[in-house]
């Protein structure tokens, strides 16, 4: 039993706090801090969709939620796809799903959000981009064309 605690304590040990908590057999309320952010609310009568990717080595997997101005869930979906794709591709992809799903619930005034900054920021300056994913890009808002008002956080 000591040989197995030794090899579990030796590895934490350049984290000092994984350290100090196998170390002292248990976890101290200030070890542990846990900090909780407040989910924004969309505008009212505006639906926040959030959606994420997830690369592995041969497919990614994707989620999509769409939220309500008082945070109620009113629809979603998730998939797996079985192709080799870069992070931001596949993130491009989820907000590709994300969009049909807008379109599925009748939706008009839409926030998308997504924690990937860099596709943020390549769809809010779609315009200036001439690469192929700017040529994604456009062709998603020109599917989006039932939405009164389109924002992407």
């Amino acid at each position: 039993m000591r040989g197995s605690h030794k090899n579990v304590s030796s590895r934490p040990q350049s984290c000092l706090t994984s350290h100090a908590i196998l170390t002292w057999g248990g976890l101290d309320v200030d070890v542990a801090v846990i900090s909780y952010s407040k989910e924004e609310k969309p505008l009212k009568g505006t639906v926040k969709i959030n959606f994420d990717a997830d690369v592995s080595k041969t497919k990614i997997g994707f989620g999509v939620i769409a939220r309500d101005s008082e945070g109620f869930v009113i629809g979603g979906g998730y998939g797996f796809k079985n192709e080799e794709m870069m992070g931001d591709w596949a993130k491009l992809y989820a907000f590709e799903e994300s969009v049909k799903i807008g379109r599925l619930l009748n939706i008009t005034k839409v926030t998308f959000k997504t924690d990937c900054a860099s596709l943020a920021n390549r769809i809010k300056k779609r315009r200036d981009d001439i690469t192929i994913m700017h040529y994604r890009i456009n062709e998603c808002f020109q599917s989006m064309g039932m939405f009164n008002n389109a924002i992407v956080n």
